[in-house]
């Protein structure tokens, strides 16, 4: 635990604290803290997460698959055509998932201008969130009342806000820590070939394809998108093993730690898609699952603010 000017921070490091407040306690813990300059980027549009909700459940994903294997088809051709440039196909086929998805427009080349212009809005966006003064308006309220032309990062929150509202962000970034290890690779495309022998592998094939969701799995603990999870706040005062958690509180799911933890992951900065050779649950079943040491990995987060996303971004591995 830890206080920030006057404001309670706590760092949950382990899968039974996370499981016991942000999981079962949920309906206290899933809260978010003030942050103002992410707000104005979002545009504060609560309806967006409704529709979002609807769009993304198990059952509409599923309208999604073509529309991934499509990508995924151009993506083994680029590859194909131009193997040097593995990683600016990974990134387009990632981005022109998500836009379809998002919002019926696809990108068929890594210079298409509207990626460019969220791979720069990422980068803007990273930046300004990092600096003093988000922290300083998040601490003040007050300063949030100053004007435009004494608060200049309140405005290029209005210009990062007008140019993206692109969902999951993170896609690329998962996929692309998937093709690092050569061991992994060869073992995937053996295990591929037997499998599907001289057809492409489809989306009836996952659950004989064992390997390649643990390839998928251990990539998403062993270099998580967001190691230090998304920020949950708690909306009353409560108590968790004698410790006093007061009223908006911070709290921060560690994930990095909970994922580097050698009594769940032996030897665990080590690639080893083997770790998942018997688990056959979905990140949803693992979430749910009352024995927190028997979750696969927390990359989706916890309790009600678990990733919208889960259902498409696991097909798209």
């Amino acid at each position: 635990m830890g206080t920030r000017v006057w404001k309670v921070i706590i760092v949950l490091s382990s899968d039974q604290a996370v499981k016991d407040l942000l999981d079962k306690r949920s309906g206290i813990y899933s809260s978010r803290p003030d942050m103002y300059f992410a707000s104005v980027v979002s545009g504060g549009y609560r309806i967006v997460v409704q529709v979002i909700h609807s769009a993304l459940n198990l059952k509409g994903a599923k309208t999604y698959v073509p529309y991934q294997v499509f990508e995924s088809e151009q993506m083994l051709h680029d590859l194909l055509i131009q193997p040097d440039d593995f990683l600016d196909h990974l990134r387009r086929y990632t981005y022109a998932v998500t836009a379809q998805v998002t919002y019926g427009f696809r990108a068929s080349a890594i210079d298409d201008e509207n990626l460019q212009k969220l791979y720069l809005g990422m980068r803007n966006f990273s930046h300004a969130l990092g600096t003093l003064i988000a922290g300083l308006l998040d601490l003040f309220p007050i300063l949030r009342r100053l004007p435009d032309a004494l608060l200049p990062l309140r405005k290029k929150a209005q210009e990062l806000h007008a140019i993206e509202m692109v969902l999951y962000m993170g896609h690329w970034i998962t996929s692309k820590n998937q093709i690092k290890n050569g061991t992994a690779k060869k073992r995937a495309q053996e295990e591929i070939d037997r499998v599907c022998g001289d057809r492409m592998p489809t989306m009836e094939d996952e659950m004989d394809l064992q390997y390649i969701r643990g390839c998928v799995k251990e990539s998403l603990r062993w270099m998580p998108t967001t190691p230090l999870g998304v920020p949950h706040s708690v909306i009353r005062d409560d108590e968790y093993m004698g410790y006093k958690i007061p009223k908006d509180a911070e709290i921060i799911m560690n994930v990095w730690t909970i994922h580097s933890d050698p009594n769940r992951y032996p030897n665990p900065r080590a690639f080893d898609p083997t770790r998942y050779a018997d688990d056959v649950q979905t990140a949803r079943e693992a979430a749910a699952n009352n024995d927190a040491s028997k979750r696969d990995h927390f990359g989706f987060g916890a309790g009600r603010r678990f990733c919208q996303g889960v259902h498409i971004s696991g097909a798209n591995k």
